[in-house]
């Protein structure tokens, strides 16, 4: 069965965050994103974001990157910033090891306890080993500054 935890974190560092701000402004995806945030510190700039918002940026992005078509002023760092996108996607996600079982009802009638997750192109994500993911919550805190005292104010608000 699946289980969200309430509150899922995510620590970036605030130079990879605003390189990914920078380009989700550049495409036209920041707006949409920006929908999807609900609390933020004044102190650290942490945020809390709905998974799927977070989600669906990172994607739009990815596929940006992989198509070539990043903005020209961003494209020297392309290759930090792509790792960087990937590896804050990969943060939010929780792998789920499925039974035979399991596997054999999932390609026939599908496994409506979990939500499996999908790439900007639909196709299922999964780790090194195959198995396939799952948000690890519905909303992440994303975090830049772990001693701040914001992470207990905005868990207990989520």
């Amino acid at each position: 069965m699946e289980s969200y935890t309430s509150l899922f974190s995510i620590k970036l560092t605030k130079h990879g965050y605003n390189k990914i701000v920078k380009l989700a402004k550049a495409t036209g995806e920041y707006d949409q994103f920006l929908k999807g945030v609900s609390l933020s510190c004044n102190n650290c700039g942490a945020f809390i974001v709905e998974a799927p918002a977070l989600l669906t940026m990172l994607e739009h992005l990815i596929n940006i990157i992989d198509s070539n078509k990043i903005p020209h002023a961003l494209a020297d760092d392309q290759d930090n910033l792509y790792d960087t996108l990937l590896e804050t996607r990969d943060m939010m996600f929780k792998t789920v090891i499925l039974t035979n079982d399991e596997w054999a009802s999932l390609l026939t009638d599908g496994l409506s306890e979990y939500e499996f997750v999908c790439d900007g192109k639909g196709q299922p994500i999964t780790d090194r080993e195959g198995n396939l993911q799952v948000l690890g919550s519905k909303v992440v805190l994303v975090e830049f500054n772990k001693k701040c005292g914001c992470r207990k104010i905005l868990s207990r608000l989520t």
